[in-house]
């Protein structure tokens, strides 16, 4: 089979949006200068005709993703544009844009950006043998309760699950309808939950605080 054209390198890209701009041209020109100039493709750093290559497509594509760089990490105030504080980024804000799928999230006084990936794995006491059943991975600010619901159907269907164990993130109302539902038991390691911090939670007491007695 033939292989796939690369990618045009980002300093190509910009370079292409700085030469159009210069010389006023259409992106039909852009596409032409760039195509039968030589003086072009030298200014923009090929010195064998052969390599680049350009569809315009890959063009708009770059300047959707600039344009979203710029609408959310940039403000403009009083005909002046500046970078946005962390409080006003959005944790499913773009976080690079090689990457428009990636999210923030914060989790024990650490900042992670990406992806979270959720493992599904037996652990029947009783079998020596343990497999991984299922394997998630999602934006890095899906709830973990979210990703169980999504997973339970699957896992009925293909395994004769009925217990679960799972950290105190995977508990939500929808959650335990959905177990319910499937007779299956799920046992919970933690408590969904902190010590309150300040602001409106803190004079509450969190469930951490509480001793549990038989």
């Amino acid at each position: 089979t033939e292989a796939s054209r690369p990618n045009a390198p980002v300093n190509v890209l910009v370079g292409l949006e700085v030469l159009k701009s210069g010389f006023g041209w259409s992106d039909a020109q852009l596409e032409e200068q760039f195509s039968y100039n030589l003086q072009v493709c030298y200014a923009l750093g090929y010195r064998d005709v052969a390599v680049g290559h350009l569809e315009l497509r890959k063009v708009y594509n770059f300047r959707r993703r600039l344009l979203r760089v710029y609408s959310e990490h940039f403000a403009e105030e009083a005909a002046q544009i500046r970078l946005k504080t962390g409080e006003e980024l959005r944790a499913d804000g773009l976080q690079s844009p090689d990457d428009l799928e990636a999210t923030y999230r914060k989790k024990r006084d650490g900042g992670h950006q990406g992806y979270v990936t959720n493992v599904t794995e037996t652990c029947n006491p009783d079998n020596d043998v343990k497999l991984i059943v299922k394997v998630q991975t999602e934006s890095n600010n899906t709830d973990d309760a979210v990703m169980l619901e999504e997973a339970v159907p699957d896992l009925v269907e293909r395994t004769d699950v009925d217990e679960m164990y799972t950290d105190g993130g995977y508990n939500s109302a929808d959650v335990d309808n959905m177990l319910n539902e499937q007779h299956i038991e799920q046992y919970q390691t933690a408590i969904r939950g902190g010590n309150s911090a300040g602001g409106a939670e803190a004079n509450k007491m969190s469930l951490l605080l509480l001793e549990f007695v038989e």
